[in-house]
């Protein structure tokens, strides 16, 4: 009897460890999911930010050539 009991109590046991190892595994592949469209938005936020900065730095160059060759025909 006591031998019955060792063995369903290490079964139970080793069914617990199973069904937490596979919980652990499913977590970790949902961060592992999660860093990679992280990485991904990361990189496209870089990609626009990178786009608006040149099209403003350009505008200003514009509005700047703008203001001299009026200031020049002024004068």
């Amino acid at each position: 009897k006591e031998v019955m009991v060792d063995i369903l109590g290490r079964a139970r046991w080793d069914c617990v460890m199973c069904r937490l190892s596979s919980w652990k595994r499913s977590v970790i592949e949902a961060l592992a999911d999660k860093t990679r469209d992280l990485d991904q938005q990361a990189f496209i936020f870089n990609s626009d930010a990178r786009a608006l900065k040149n099209k403003m730095w350009w505008q200003n160059a514009r509005s700047v050539v703008m203001i001299v060759v009026i200031v020049l025909v002024v004068s």
